[in-house]
């Protein structure tokens, strides 16, 4: 999937250690969420057909943005993967349920 540079919602996940899932981007098939428990913020993606719905750890979005270009690019299947300069970061996804966000 393909995100813009200027949509920063690795900003809105929450930093509680307690609220495990919060910590983490939600990929719903066509846009990315993220919530600290009190904001929400939902923005589109350019999906790749192979990416899948589910939880995307924080910090591949993190490795993803260090390319420099107009977009970031990054992998949703079985795991998450993030390709910067010939240097590959690969995480697994996290298990949980991400809150009903579309009931807000």
């Amino acid at each position: 999937m393909k995100i813009k540079r200027e949509q920063k919602i690795e900003k809105c996940v929450s930093d509680d250690p307690l609220r495990g899932v919060l910590q983490n981007l939600y990929f719903d098939g066509k846009r990315l969420i993220a919530t600290d428990g009190k904001i929400l913020a939902v923005v589109p993606v350019d999906p790749d057909p192979n990416d899948t719905r589910g939880l995307i750890p924080v910090e591949i979005l993190t490795a993803a943005r260090k390319q420099k270009y107009a977009h970031s690019e990054l992998a949703a299947n079985g795991t998450c993967k993030a390709v910067v300069r010939n240097v590959v970061t690969e995480l697994s996804r996290p298990a949980g349920s991400f809150p009903k966000y579309m009931q807000v």
